[in-house]
């Protein structure tokens, strides 16, 4: 069974504050494809039905990023640091860290 919910009720429900001015909110399924992402966004709005993109197919294919879709795909509750984050627009890798805490969304199959 499936249930449209529009991606902006997510987004509303996203602590802006605590996320900080370069924060991003995400939404992944128990597959660990992405609902919805930063670089899902076009210029209009997220696109209507997503592609099949993994989280890894975004973030980068490396240790840290596999075991954060891990902990999204069991709807494990945490946070893994991931060092040398990409950039979400040039697709090359950043210096420093990136935080994703991440929770399982309740009666639904996000995280």
């Amino acid at each position: 069974m499936g249930v449209d919910i529009p991606v902006n009720l997510f987004e509303r429900a996203t602590p802006r504050a605590q996320l900080g001015p370069l924060g991003y909110s995400l939404g992944a399924s128990q597959n660990g494809l992405l609902i919805f992402h930063p670089a899902l966004w076009t210029d209009v709005s997220y696109l209507q039905d997503p592609a099949h993109v993994d989280l890894e197919d975004v973030e980068g294919e490396t240790s840290e990023t596999k075991k954060l879709r891990e902990a999204l795909v069991q709807g494990a509750e945490g946070k893994v640091l991931v060092r040398r984050p990409r950039d979400l627009e040039a697709r090359v890798p950043l210096e420093g860290s990136r935080v994703f805490h991440h929770v399982r969304v309740e009666g639904s199959g996000m995280s």
